[in-house]
């Protein structure tokens, strides 16, 4: 059988504009899948953290510097604070260590549009005030800055409910 060159170019041209609509579908459905999936986070997230039982772990260390593996974990439980926030490697002096401080002005703050969740809170120790406050992003990715009299240093991690 012969095709002639306007049939072929025909051919060729609904399954060129069958394969770009296909292509478009699957990219809308995964498009959906992450904004459903960010919703979800979004929400468990915000649940995990208006309840006030929760757990940060770090795996990162950023002083505007130099980053750091880290394995800091800082729990808030019952208005509580308790847990270790290891320094960089080479400063032994920054370990913030945590005996159950009370917390003091726990606020949740979300912005619905950009599913970004922002918790402060403020607490002594040792008579040095530090404000913590951690971002939690759609991803569940999250960014704890602890600030204190004299520094600032940002945490990277994820939160969990306890």
């Amino acid at each position: 059988m012969k095709y002639s060159i306007s049939t072929l170019g025909k051919l060729l041209l609904v399954v060129t504009v069958l394969g770009i609509g296909t292509i478009s579908s699957l990219h809308a459905q995964d498009n959906n899948k992450k904004k459903d999936s960010f919703e979800r986070t979004y929400n468990n997230s915000l649940q995990t953290v208006e309840y006030g039982n929760f757990k940060f772990s770090a795996n990162l260390i950023y002083d505007g510097m130099q980053r750091e593996k880290n394995l800091s974990t800082l729990k808030i439980n019952n208005s509580q604070l308790e847990g270790s926030l290891l320094p960089f490697s080479d400063n032994e002096t920054g370990l913030i260590q945590l005996n159950k401080q009370a917390l003091r002005e726990y606020k949740v703050y979300s912005d619905e549009r950009n599913k970004i969740i922002e918790v402060s809170f403020n607490t002594t120790v040792h008579n040095f005030n530090y404000q913590f406050k951690i971002k939690i992003m759609p991803n569940g990715n999250s960014i704890l800055n602890v600030i204190n009299n004299r520094d600032s240093i940002e945490y990277r991690g994820i939160i969990e409910r306890i």
